[in-house]
């Protein structure tokens, strides 16, 4: 980590570099690199790209209302090598039922899958369930219920798994209010339960459990219809530390408004909590917006928005951090036509914007493309549920790579940072120089040099 430092700037000199540098300096938008479809021998998926994970050499990523064994909405899971796109092995439980709804949310850790089945009705109506795979082999090793089940819960609604604990939603839980929610945490292995967690104080409504992510001993929760101190029904994201389950942080948006749905993402890499408020309206009317959090201490660090104003784009529906890379979805962003999505990547360190993805141009209508998203190294699986072929919404997936963050603050690129890098960057300025743009929002202008500046003293 670089300490801080002041570098003198001469005015006129930022002066005429803006005047030789007006004009969009190189394109950021990405385009994919191989895209995800049904396997040959399928004749009808519905909604390929409900729900994404990745990690290694596993993408996987589910068709929600796969209604090919005849049992309509049951759902299937593809797992394909990220790397080349073949189809390894396709997952649907054996107890398949109307609804079931198999695969409405993914996660895996450590070579396992756990795949949420909201709709199941084991319990009663859409009571829920959950199953646990393994990833190398496909095999089903076991299927999560409540010990409380009851018709209506929708266990499974979100998961997550790491380090051999399971977090399990089920956001529509009514023990403590309607639709109060609640979060189920068990070991991965032998599904002994641990706790069940609901809000504090647990408001009905909130669908707490709507959003889960584990990583390490770092469990958040969302709760997108959560109140705020103000009684604002704003939404909120719980931060638990596995070894203290008593003693929960709420964060909830220091600008919140009425129905905001902070909460309906979470992500954390163990160090940050990112909280997605896709209706945030800064930008434009539900527009949306990120949060990021300390893990340790819930402290505010920073919001985060795309670099271009939209109205109803709804930014941050869903998140996925791996390194450095956070991807935030915007799956109703309007670009090649109404609702065709989008997602944007930023760099963990700078919380700098480094790309925009979307999909190739197409002879088909792409719809929600954005709303699921998962990132694993150097690999961006991206779902568009509501992809078309013909007149069939069969939805699709799509595979990017990232951009090298090897460093941006490194303009003259001799692997290391130091003050003649931003004699360095003042030289690609005025050469409207791919290394000029340090907030990858695909310009050249004098608030690259703030960028460049953050980007410094976030290291390398």
């Amino acid at each position: 980590m670089q300490p801080w430092f002041y570098v003198p700037v001469q005015p006129s000199l930022i002066l005429a570099a803006s005047v030789l540098c007006s004009a969009s300096a190189f394109a950021q938008t990405l385009t994919e690199d191989y895209t995800i479809s049904n396997p040959p021998t399928v004749v009808w998926t519905e909604n390929l790209g409900t729900a994404a994970c990745a990690e290694g050499e596993f993408a996987v990523i589910s068709a929600v209302n796969d209604s090919r064994l005849h049992t309509p909405s049951a759902g299937v899971v593809y797992i394909v090598d990220v790397n080349s796109g073949t189809h390894l092995y396709r997952l649907a439980q054996q107890d398949a039922e109307a609804t079931d709804a198999f695969g409405d949310a993914l996660d895996m850790a450590d070579g396992f899958i756990v795949v949420g089945s909201p709709g199941d009705s084991d319990d009663g109506f859409h009571s829920g369930s959950a199953y646990l795979y393994h990833a190398l082999s496909g095999a089903m090793i076991r299927k999560y219920t409540p010990g409380d089940g009851k018709a209506g819960k929708r266990f499974g609604s979100a998961v997550a798994v790491d380090n051999g604990i399971v977090a399990i939603g089920a956001d529509a839980d009514n023990d403590n209010g309607s639709h109060a929610g609640a979060v189920y945490l068990s070991q991965m292995a032998t599904a002994t339960p641990i706790a069940k967690l609901t809000g504090s104080p647990a408001v009905a409504g909130a669908h707490f459990g709507g959003s889960v992510d584990l990583f390490g001993d770092v469990l958040v929760v969302g709760a997108p219809s959560d109140i705020d101190p103000s009684g604002i029904p704003c939404g909120a994201a719980y931060i638990y530390s596995l070894s203290n389950l008593n003693a929960p942080i709420k964060v909830t948006p220091h600008d919140a408004a009425d129905g905001d749905f902070f909460g309906r993402s979470v992500a954390t890499d163990g160090e940050f909590v990112v909280v997605g408020s896709p209706r945030d309206d800064t930008l434009g009317m539900n527009s949306g917006s990120i949060y990021v959090y300390k893990a340790a201490t819930g402290a505010f660090v920073i919001k985060l928005k795309a670099n271009e104003s939209f109205v109803n784009g709804a930014f941050g529906d869903d998140l996925s951090i791996d390194g450095r890379v956070l991807a935030v979805s915007a799956n109703a962003y309007d670009g090649a036509s109404q609702d065709s999505g989008a997602v944007y990547l930023f760099d963990t360190r700078s919380w700098t914007q480094i790309a925009k993805l979307q999909s190739a141009p197409t002879a088909n209508t792409i719809y929600e493309f954005g709303y699921c998203v998962a990132v694993s190294g150097p690999r961006v699986l991206v779902g568009a549920r509501r992809a078309y072929l013909d007149s069939a919404e069969i939805g699709m997936g799509y595979v990017f790579t990232a951009p090298d963050l090897a460093c941006l603050a490194d303009t003259n690129g001799d692997g290391s940072v130091t003050p003649a890098d931003f004699s360095a960057w003042v030289a690609a300025f005025n050469a409207m120089a791919p290394q000029c743009d340090q907030n990858g929002d695909g310009q050249c202008t004098p608030a690259d040099f703030s960028a460049w500046v953050a980007n410094y003293n976030a290291g390398c």
